[in-house]
């Protein structure tokens, strides 16, 4: 989760802006009053247990509460991130089902407990049918939630009323909301509270009152700093009324989050709410807030949640539903494609006559919809599909009920893609690009086009794919990462045969021996990345890495059985890897490490008010004794580790927050190594310089596969085979101990001493020089350019490439390079860095191509 320091920034303005012409916290002063009388015992608790058959509720017409004494009552969420447990609690009716949590440490953000773990949808047998995606939500006032100090049953439905579940206790900051934006929110607000969690029976709405007890002789002004902080970005879309699926503005009366076949909406049934910013997954509104007297006691609904689907446009319906508004026309409809196919999971959207966006559902397996329009007005009903032709969509008027939706007529593009040596079928990248591409798709629709005019950026893990496209001139890039030879053709698509490419792809670099892999990768379990997790590991095996790797934020994820059930066992094998995301001093990839499911997080260590020392020890500590990546170390916002320690390069210190106690920089984060010359490169070199035996490696921070590769920049480490199926967390952890790793940005470098010493290695010598072979390599698709020879931080020579030294496509240039041996240091290193022109298009365009190594250190035997 990268927060960057203008974002922040904004943030703060934002809320400040916000609170203009009220007294605020900061007015405030904490004395408590002799005189009042209330007091947190005069909240009610209720029963500890609840209903005990919860699951009867449909059957009896009622709405039910209790805590879950049954593991049969669960019935896990779809995303699977914040399970469900005994001793959590379930609401349930005939409609909806919500799972509240216990009281202690919580997954997530909050950490206190008592939130929402999931809004699902009731099946016809009663039980919770599992489509929940609900994430997470920060309802606080000021940088506050509940801190439970119980959660009980207040009212268990029985007498076919209300079914409540109270969350009592007292209101505490949020370490999230504190170190963002904390700021901006002035003081403490501490005060003894409840949330109510009330369902109705045969009610689609979760209900949320809250109480708020003001013990003190202050007033509690919090008129605008009511914050609903929403993160749900990953498993669901945001959509407003007024902009569809483009990002809203200003004050909203809902906000809904469209996940697919259940979805929910959030609103305040007091004030609209109004949106603030979205960052790294979080989606910020502000409400209206409160005014709460000096010893008085507040209770108020506070928040609404509506269940509904099918997709969004049943929720809206049920918007309606709840608003007591008359349903819109149902329009029954079927979509085709140009041979009159029916069209399974097309989406449909809906438009007005001014083109305003109104709605959206896709379509069945038999290509059947059903979307909901005004009553008297007429609209569009424009269908979508990835590599359709685009349709201008059909008029729809008020007194017609059905529609028939048809594409123009398609073509296929059929790849075959093999190893040139094997002709097995393999991994690969396939990019289509139309010589003339579509429009761009409204932002309000919600479906994301792919970039720089690509129609499709595939992952195939056999090499085999079929891909629908227009008809007419295409562009088809197939491709499997930087030691291979690539395909670029162009083909003409008729509407009556598959486009055949048969594309043989040569390994043309040789990296016997070593194992590639990009230690900084998210998927979906991170709160700011949409991929799911079977992409990711398609991604990263098809542009070429051995070794995929999930770093999600705060959780502990494994992607090895996901290699297992994609069938790349032979070719590829999952580390699980976490990214330690604090809020205030920096990021770091911890590696490698087990998913530990009765634990925080999945067994994310807990950062939270520790400092970084601390942290780095509690983590050693740990089974795997895993080691530290210091990542992005000089992001420019708070999550940039030497930025926030004040690292000194000249002294090698820092401020109280520094601690040499980590393993290894990310040197290179989605970037070259002349970008980072005089940040990241520098504070490596300064530990060298100070005698740390640093590594660093290269990593992508990948959050979205449309957006960028991962593996750009990769890390290759020696384990003297090529088999990444007998590579064992343990075996990688001391492998990268052993420090014979080199980054590659398209370009392959290497190093050997007099002796053949390897990288990381360390040489003694009565010599004044010291004869190093490097060699360079590249395919025929990356032009590299020269060779820098860097020296104790200092570059000493700088060669340009001489003839490439093997026949065929790739590009293979050997140096030896004589470094002479500072006698007075009593060890000197060096580094190997190749740079090349242009960039690594048609892959991956934008990308400036490089490779470095880590050190090889030398000393005089005569060296003090």
């Amino acid at each position: 989760m990268r927060i960057p320091k203008t974002l922040i920034l904004c943030t703060v303005f934002v809320l400040s802006v916000a609170a203009c012409g009220d007294s605020g916290t900061g007015d405030n002063n904490n004395n408590t009053s002799l005189l009042c009388q209330l007091s947190p015992d005069d909240i009610q608790t209720g029963d500890p247990d609840g209903h005990a058959d919860p699951l009867g509720a449909m059957a009896a017409g009622e709405a039910r509460a209790a805590r879950i004494s049954d593991p049969g009552w669960i019935v896990q969420p779809a995303p699977g991130r914040q399970q469900i447990r005994e001793g959590d609690f379930l609401l349930i009716n005939s409609r909806i089902a919500v799972y509240i949590e216990s009281g202690g440490l919580s997954d997530g953000y909050a950490r206190f407990g008592g939130e929402i773990l999931s809004i699902d949808e009731v099946g016809a047998d009663g039980r919770p049918k599992g489509q929940s995606h609900y994430g997470e939500t920060l309802m606080g006032i000021a940088a506050e939630m509940i801190n439970p100090e119980s959660i009980t049953v207040l009212q268990d439905g029985s007498d076919g009323g209300d079914a409540v579940v109270r969350v009592k206790g007292t209101y505490e900051q949020i370490p999230f909301l504190r170190d963002m934006v904390g700021a901006a929110l002035g003081a403490e607000v501490e005060m003894p509270g409840y949330y109510d969690f009330i369902l109705e029976p045969d009610s689609p709405v979760l209900k949320i009152r809250l109480g708020l007890m003001n013990t003190s002789d202050r007033h509690l002004d919090m008129q605008r700093y009511e914050l609903y902080g929403f993160f749900h970005f990953n498993h669901s879309q945001m959509a407003t009324e007024r902009k569809g699926f483009d990002r809203p503005a200003g004050g909203v009366d809902w906000v809904a989050f469209d996940s697919g076949e259940f979805n929910f909406a959030w609103r305040s049934p007091n004030d609209p709410i109004t949106f603030a910013i979205e960052m790294s997954g979080l989606q910020l509104f502000i409400g209206g807030g409160l005014l709460v007297p000096p010893c008085t006691f507040h209770e108020r609904d506070h928040a609404e949640i509506i269940g509904g689907g099918p997709q969004y446009d049943g929720l809206r319906e049920v918007i309606r539903e709840v608003d007591g508004e008359a349903p819109w026309r149902a329009i029954d409809g079927v979509v085709l494609d140009g041979a009159g196919a029916p069209m399974a999971d097309a989406w449909v959207h809906e438009l007005d006559p001014d083109g305003q966006y109104l709605s959206r559902t896709r379509t069945n397996g038999a290509g059947e919809f059903t979307i909901h329009a005004p009553p008297d007005e007429t609209v569009t009903l424009v269908p979508q599909f990835l590599g359709y032709p685009v349709s201008d969509g059909v008029e729809v008027g008020p007194s017609t009920d059905e529609a028939t939706l048809s594409f123009a007529a398609h073509g296929m593009i059929h790849v075959t893609a093999t190893d040139a040596s094997t002709l097995d079928g393999i991994p690969v990248r396939i990019q289509v690009i139309p010589t003339n591409p579509a429009p761009a798709t409204p932002d309000s629709y919600g479906v994301e086009d792919e970039l720089r005019g690509r129609l499709h950026q595939h992952f195939s893990a056999t090499g085999d794919a079929t891909l629908i496209v227009p008809p007419g001139e295409h562009r088809v890039i197939v491709s499997r990462g930087y030691e291979y030879e690539l395909v670029d053709t162009t083909v003409q698509v008729d509407t009556t045969t598959p486009a055949e490419i048969v594309a043989p792809l040569l390994r043309s670099v040789d990296t016997t021996g070593y194992l590639c892999a990009d230690f900084h990768v998210h998927t979906h379990f991170s709160a700011d990345s949409k991929d799911p997790v079977e992409h990711k590991i398609r991604g990263q095996v098809a542009d070429g890495l051995d070794l995929p790797v999930f770093s999600d934020h705060e959780w502990v994820n494994a992607p090895q059985p996901l290699v297992a059930a994609l069938g790349l066992e032979g070719l590829a094998k999952g580390i699980t890897s976490l990214e330690l995301t604090t809020f205030v001093w920096g990021h770091f990839g911890i590696l490698p490490l087990e998913p530990r499911p009765d634990e925080l997080n999945n067994g994310a260590p807990d950062w939270v008010d520790r400092n970084p020392g601390d942290v780095f020890a509690m983590v050693h500590d740990l089974p795997e004794q895993p080691l530290i990546i210091v990542n992005h170390p000089r992001d420019g916002s708070l999550t940039g580790y030497f930025n926030s320690a004040d690292y000194d390069r000249e002294t090698g210190e820092g401020n109280e927050l520094f601690s040499d106690e980590f393993d290894i920089i990310e040197g290179f984060n989605n970037s070259s190594f002349d970008a980072n010359r005089d940040d990241s490169v520098a504070d490596w070199f300064s530990f060298l310089e100070f005698g740390r035996e640093m590594i660093v490696v290269g990593s992508s921070d990948n959050h979205f596969l449309r957006l960028a590769p991962t593996g750009y920049p990769r890390s290759c480490v020696h384990f003297g085979h090529d088999d990444p199926s007998a590579v064992e967390p343990y075996l990688l952890r001391e492998a990268l101990l052993e420090r014979d790793v080199f980054v590659s940005g398209g370009i392959y470098v290497n190093v050997e001493g007099p002796a053949g010493e390897r990288i990381g290695e360390s040489i003694t010598t009565g010599d004044a020089t010291v004869a190093f072979a490097v060699t360079v390599q590249t395919t025929s698709w990356i032009h590299t350019t020269e060779l820098e020879v860097i020296v104790n931080g200092e570059t000493t020579e700088t060669l340009p490439l001489g003839p490439d030294l093997e026949p065929g496509p790739g590009q293979r240039y050997e140096f030896v390079v004589a470094v002479d041996v500072d006698q007075a240091r009593s060890r000197n290193w060096v580094v190997f860095h190749a740079r090349g022109e242009n960039d690594l298009a048609p892959l991956h365009p934008g990308k400036t191509p490089f490779g470095l190594t880590n050190p090889i250190y030398f000393a005089s035997d005569g060296a003090p």
